[in-house]
């Protein structure tokens, strides 16, 4: 209890403050953009989110925090997402790739290229992944719920840097979206903005030139986002007949309650064991039972559109 309330007063309140404040103004936009675009659920969520921790990191930190280049990484990788859901054509889907050339060549004082790289192909695969995992479990409002948690782990991985707080900040008030049922989605484009400034707090904050294993513990933290649908991707577990049978599946706020604890365990974890470990192999050690459960636990726990719309059909 008592490490608890060191690493919970060691948060950075300057940046936090006007980063709740940003993240407000945030909310209300895609909360009005939300009720003024005709589509059910729109995706509004993941843009300015992303917007406000970056306003909040270059005014309060400095430019250097927040250069030019990482706005446009976001602009590119959001109208990239875009295109891609609404292209017939996949392939597409690598077009988020360029934004990401554009995060690694941000240069960062002390921040080796390889951290970099291995930061921007973070933010390109968790983009893509939670754009896919916010379209399927969009009537749970699960997306946006499991990115709200997972926008706070950066604040812990190292307490007293401003970069958690910034992005905990800006999306904490788009909880309010979920009430009294989701009505706002994060959307494709707004899932590969949104990751790359998760990514870029977790590069700024993770502590050089020891920090790969701050790098592999916010892997982990992203929990569901990356796992369900690169456990589905991999394993075809949530298709036809392989679905499993449970009785979780039939009732939603069983299910969201589920996913958001295995999404707190997993960023506690994340935070706590793999990023403490100051060793990149230990910590690479130490993931893998973390994915294999949490892949197991997202594919048997998190419903299927496709079996919900059977189980509908039935009741009809």
């Amino acid at each position: 209890m008592t490490a608890s309330l060191g690493i919970i007063a060691t948060i950075d309140t300057t940046v936090l403050r006007p980063a709740l404040v940003a993240g407000a103004v945030a909310a209300l936009v895609a909360g009005l953009g939300a009720l003024a675009l005709p589509s059910p659920r729109p995706g509004v969520v993941g843009l300015p989110v992303s917007i406000a921790a970056l306003f909040t990191l270059r005014y309060q930190l400095g430019a250097p925090f927040a250069p030019i280049a990482v706005f446009v990484a976001v602009g590119v990788v959001f109208v990239a997402g875009e295109l891609a859901a609404r292209a017939q054509n996949p392939v597409w889907w690598y077009a988020p790739a360029l934004g990401g050339v554009v995060f690694a060549l941000t240069n960062i004082v002390s921040v080796p290229i390889v951290a970099r790289l291995a930061a921007a192909t973070g933010a390109v695969v968790t983009g893509i992944a939670l754009a896919d995992f916010d379209k399927r479990h969009a009537s749970q409002g699960l997306g946006v719920l499991l990115l709200v948690i997972t926008c706070w782990v950066p604040t812990f991985l190292a307490p007293g840097s401003g970069a958690g707080p910034a992005i905990a900040g800006a999306s904490v008030w788009m909880l309010l979206l979920l009430v009294p049922k989701p009505f706002a989605r994060v959307g494709a484009g707004g899932a590969c903005a949104v990751a790359v400034a998760f990514w870029w707090a977790v590069l700024i904050s993770a502590g050089w030139p020891q920090g790969g294993d701050n790098l592999i513990g916010a892997a982990i933290a992203c929990g569901f986002l990356l796992f369900e649908p690169l456990a589905r991707f991999v394993l075809q577990r949530l298709s036809g007949l392989q679905n499993r049978r449970r009785s979780t599946r039939d009732s939603i706020w069983l299910v969201v309650a589920t996913a958001a604890a295995a999404q707190v365990a997993l960023g506690v974890y994340g935070v706590a064991v793999t990023a403490r470990l100051d060793a990149l192999d230990l910590a690479l050690l130490s993931a893998i039972p973390a994915v294999v459960i949490g892949s197991l636990v997202a594919t048997e726990v998190v419903p299927s559109p496709r079996r919900q719309s059977r189980r509908h059909s039935r009741r009809e």
